[in-house]
């Protein structure tokens, strides 16, 4: 029997050519953890012929898979958040046994296995700067081909080395799709620096395009110091403002209130990003968060008519089923 070895591993070169390119692509997908996109390189295919090839060796028994899932979608709760506040899809991720970068993780996958699951070869995506938003990218492999854009300028924290920029482009690498993008920062030292940039062509051309999105992955900011990355920015001034304006919350830049109507301030006048407005008018927008702490927060964003679908650790989805029980999703612009 002639033989290749890869990775310690030994495949039969007299299988078929169809075969023998399943059995390289399952082990180089489940035991090497390559993607589809380096796999369908490897091989010379593309990465749809890639996910056949995965799905025909799970039917066909060549991969068998046992599931010891930690992070298990709750059923029962993702119905009663859907049913509570008339959300189109939601999805409650039991994450309290994991450790906190591993929680994210799997929020992250299942978030992406939504996306994966909604999204259609005509949609538009737009993704802003989110800490959830990067972790769920990595994750994309199975989406459509389609456009993504930028919804947002980027923060520069040491902490967080991926901009909106480079998660746009990974998404945009990983699926397939043009990456429509533009060099900002979220948070401009005045109102008229943000004015001055939000004018030039690229920003402008971009943000313009970001309304055509038909679908929108966004994080939740709940308005408390360590819950937003705007909070922790803001000037003591104006998160003066912003208390006696009764804001709870953010997204993608657009601060809103408790009844979830968009707030203007000095703050949101210095942000670089899509308009309030222009965000409630995206099609399908699934937020991706976690902890009670955020609970006030996506209430709003679901009231207001920012938020069509939802991906949760059980913790925030008690926490959203424990408040009252009118911040059913707007019909706004929708």
């Amino acid at each position: 029997m002639s033989t290749l070895v890869s990775g310690g591993l030994m495949v039969d070169v007299n299988l078929p050519l169809t075969q023998l390119h399943m059995v390289q692509a399952a082990r180089r997908y489940y035991l090497d953890d390559a993607s589809k996109v380096q796999i369908a390189e490897e091989l010379g295919i593309s990465r749809f012929k890639v996910a056949r090839l995965l799905e025909a060796a799970r039917d066909s028994g060549v991969v068998r898979i046992e599931i010891l899932d930690p992070g298990a979608v709750k059923d029962q709760l993702s119905q009663d958040l859907r049913e509570r506040f008339g959300l189109r899809h939601a999805l409650v991720v039991d994450v309290e046994a994991l450790a906190g970068g591993e929680k994210l993780v799997e929020l992250g996958r299942a978030a992406a296995s939504l996306m994966q699951r909604i999204a259609q070869p005509t949609d538009v995506i737009g993704l802003p700067w989110s800490r959830m938003v990067a972790q769920t990218v990595p994750f994309f492999e199975e989406l459509p081909p389609v456009p993504i854009v930028q919804l947002s300028g980027a923060l520069d924290l040491p902490a967080y080395e991926a901009s909106p920029v480079d998660v746009v482009r990974d998404a945009a690498r990983l699926t397939g799709g043009e990456p429509r993008v533009f060099y900002a920062p979220l948070v401009a030292t005045d109102a008229e620096a943000a004015r001055v940039i939000r004018a030039q062509t690229a920003v402008a051309g971009t943000l313009d395009e970001a309304r055509h999105c038909s679908l929108a992955l966004v994080g939740i900011g709940g308005w408390s110091e360590g819950e937003s990355t705007l909070y922790d920015l803001a000037t003591e001034d104006e998160r003066d403002e912003l208390e006696r304006l009764e804001v709870v919350g953010e997204i993608a830049g657009s601060l809103f209130n408790t009844d979830g109507e968009p707030v203007e301030s000095g703050l949101s006048a210095r942000l670089v990003s899509m308009s309030p407005r222009d965000l409630r008018l995206i099609t399908e927008v699934v937020a991706v968060s976690h902890g009670a702490a955020r609970a006030e927060a996506l209430r709003a964003g679901i009231k207001g008519g920012y938020v069509t679908s939802a991906v949760v650790d059980t913790e925030l989805a008690r926490a959203l089923l424990g408040a009252p029980a009118d911040a059913s999703a707007s019909s706004t612009g929708r």
